[in-house]
Parts: C-alpha cells; sequence; structure tokens
C-alpha cells in the first residue's frame, strides 16, 4: 500500500525521479528503434498540435474573411476525428471567441493517438528481410548475409557507392546471391554515367545456355533479363537520364516475373528455373565469360528469397516518402498538404496519399511525422 507522505515528494526527490525515470525510458527507446519511431512519431503529432491551437488563437484576429473561410473548411474535415465537444464556456474569453481552436486542438490529439498506433503497427509489420545486402559503406560487405564480394579491375566504393568505369570494373561474389530454387527479389539503385552501344549489365550470374540470370541494357536500348538460355524482351526503355534509379525483379517458381523501374511494374515476362553452374554472382559485369561492363554507380542491393510485393517494392524505390512536394525536405509543409486533403484522394498531391490507398488518413501522416526531415 502506497502511503499519502510517499506521494508527497520534496521538489528535489521529484526532479532526481523524474531524471531516473526518464533515463530509463530513453535507454529502453535506444534499444528498440523501432520504438524510438513510435515514441518520435507522437512527439511531433503533439507538438503539431499544441503549436496549431497556439497559431489559430494568434491568427483569428488577422485572418481575412477568405482565408477564415478556407481554414474553418480544414477544420470541419479534420472534425470527424475528434469526439470534442462544440463550446466550453469554462474556456477563457480569447478561446471562446475562435471555437475551431478546441476542435483542432482535438483533432490533432486525437491524431497523434492515431499516428501511434499506425506507427507501432508498422513496427510490428516484420516488413521481409532480406538474405543479402550491401550499401557500400564500408567495402562490399555484406550486411544481412556472409557473402562479401571482391572489387576487380578498378572496381571502388566512394561515399557509400559502388563506382566502375565500364572499362574492367566489377565486382565478384564467392557465392551465388540469387536463389536457384524457391522465390526471390533483386532489388538495387544504380546511376549509369555513359550508356553503351551494345549490351550492358547490372548484375548477373550463370552462363549461356544454362539457366542464367541477368539485369540490364539490351543493344536496342531496352532492359532485358535473361532466365534459362533465352533472352526475353521488355519493351521498356532503359534510362538514359543519368540520374539515379531503383530497379527490382520479383519472381515466384511457376508464375512469370516482374520487371519494377521506380517502383512501377513496367514489364511481365516468362521465367524458367535459375541453374546452379556457371559464375558465380557478378556487379557491372555479365557472367563468364562475357563483359558487357557498367559504367557508373550502384547503390543498396538487396536480395531476398521470397517475391516482394509491388507494395513492398515501392517503398524500398522511394527514399523519402514523407516528401510530399518532393522539395527533399519533410518539414511543414508537407504536413500542411496532408492535413489539407485529410480523407480525399487528392489529384493535385497524389503522393499525399503515400500508401495508395485512394485516402489520405493516419497512416498518410505516419508516414510524414515519421520521416521529417532532410530526407537521405
Amino acid at each position: 500500500m502506497t502511503h499519502a507522505s510517499e506521494t508527497r515528494l520534496n521538489p528535489l526527490r521529484r526532479k532526481r525521479l523524474r531524471r531516473a525515470l526518464a533515463a530509463e525510458a530513453n535507454a529502453g527507446v535506444r534499444a528498440d528503434p523501432r520504438a524510438r519511431r513510435v515514441a518520435q512519431s507522437i512527439f511531433a503529432a503533439l507538438f503539431v498540435g499544441i503549436a496549431g491551437l497556439a497559431w489559430h488563437r494568434d491568427a483569428q484576429s488577422v485572418l481575412s474573411p477568405a482565408d477564415r473561410l478556407f481554414e474553418d473548411a480544414s477544420v470541419n474535415r479534420l472534425e470527424r476525428l475528434s469526439t470534442a465537444p462544440k463550446s466550453s464556456t469554462a474556456m477563457p474569453r480569447k478561446f471562446r471567441a475562435a471555437p475551431q481552436s478546441t476542435h483542432l486542438l482535438a483533432a490533432c490529439s486525437t491524431t497523434a493517438l492515431l499516428l501511434g498506433a499506425a506507427a507501432a503497427n508498422r513496427a510490428n509489420a516484420n516488413p521481409p528481410t532480406p538474405i543479402h545486402a550491401y550499401d557500400f559503406t564500408s567495402g562490399v560487405t555484406d550486411l544481412a548475409g556472409s557473402a562479401d564480394g571482391q572489387l576487380l579491375g578498378g572496381a571502388i566504393t566512394v561515399g557509400g557507392v559502388l563506382a566502375t568505369d565500364g572499362i574492367n570494373d566489377y565486382v565478384q561474389f564467392p557465392v551465388r546471391l540469387i536463389p536457384t530454387t524457391g522465390p526471390f527479389t533483386v532489388a538495387l539503385r544504380f546511376k549509369t554515367l555513359t550508356v553503351p552501344t551494345t549490351w550492358m549489365e547490372l548484375i548477373s550470374q550463370g552462363c549461356s545456355e544454362c539457366g542464367s540470370f541477368y539485369l540490364g541494357r539490351a543493344i536496342n536500348g531496352q532492359w532485358r533479363y535473361w532466365h534459362d538460355n533465352a533472352s526475353i524482351p521488355t519493351g521498356v526503355e532503359y534510362p538514359t537520364d543519368g540520374a539515379w534509379h531503383h530497379v527490382a525483379v520479383s519472381y515466384t517458381p511457376g508464375e512469370l516475373s516482374r520487371l519494377f523501374v521506380d517502383g512501377v511494374h513496367v514489364a511481365t515476362v516468362s521465367s524458367p528455373p535459375l541453374s546452379t553452374a556457371g559464375s558465380n554472382t557478378r556487379l557491372a559485369r555479365q557472367f563468364a565469360p562475357g563483359d558487357e561492363f557498367h559504367h557508373g554507380l550502384i547503390d543498396d542491393l538487396f536480395i531476398y528469397d521470397t517475391a516482394l510485393t509491388a507494395t513492398d517494392i515501392a517503398r524500398l524505390a522511394d527514399t523519402c516518402p514523407g516528401d510530399i512536394d518532393e522539395n527533399s525536405i519533410v518539414d511543414g509543409v508537407d504536413l500542411a498538404i496532408v492535413l489539407g486533403r485529410w480523407g480525399t484522394n487528392p489529384k493535385d498531391y497524389p503522393r499525399a496519399d503515400t500508401n495508395g490507398d485512394g485516402t489520405v488518413d493516419g497512416a498518410d501522416l505516419a508516414q510524414v511525422l515519421g520521416t521529417w526531415g532532410a530526407c537521405p
């Protein structure tokens, strides 16, 4: 049983207790990155609610009738999230003059709870885990397995990317990274600096006439990827703009193989099983004895032993889903876009619907607040 005297701590003891509890809580959050993101998201939403209330109260006296009409309409959209009463006679006079403030604060508080739940759901969703992963920040080190790559020719890793010259640079792995049985997904980012006039490969394994796999550019300028001994046309142009792009191939045995470029499904082709014969996996070069080198950069190579969904691949391709206005930073402007289009399927800012479910809601708000700050 707790005595009343134990609850009446002197100020110094209360301060020490708060510090101890905060340290314990922070240690737990630091130990669990998912918990940290949940905590950060909830804190950010509560901050937005308080800031929004203060701004609304102070701005009411200077808003033009047109501005106030627009703001009131936005608040009314948010009211669907709120169970707050329409008025409160206990509130100070200056707050009673702008009753929308009550709804705005209640809506933002409710949104904070929704955000916390959405963040927790994402943390517990257990997204697919790669069997091999390379970010090239420290050579070609496998962050998920034990298949480190060897830099050959003159290939280097610099600034967290793999750089190859298109002449004789490539990476050789000691094993086949891409599973030869069962489903798989291959995903990577690339930047082609010189577009060749012939064939070129980003990744390959196997050999001619033996059930190979490779992903790159055909002599006709289109994407190509081989399964078994047949060049499969895609009809999709390989990018020539010298910019960063994302590409992924998702395969399920007995079904078709799907090609994704920048998170968008662009081609589907037949896909016989892979073979264990021939060369182990290479980057920026065709399997032996071919050349077909790539001149450019490669980053974020992930290999999965499962066929990722279109949603999973879209999320891999999007480095900053909360950047609604695409200015490389997630900030108050992106937050305002999402809140201003709440409950709708926006045509002016389709990125506001971050998960593509047709409605801007708490999941999209969670993406904005969960990726707050400068984009990677």
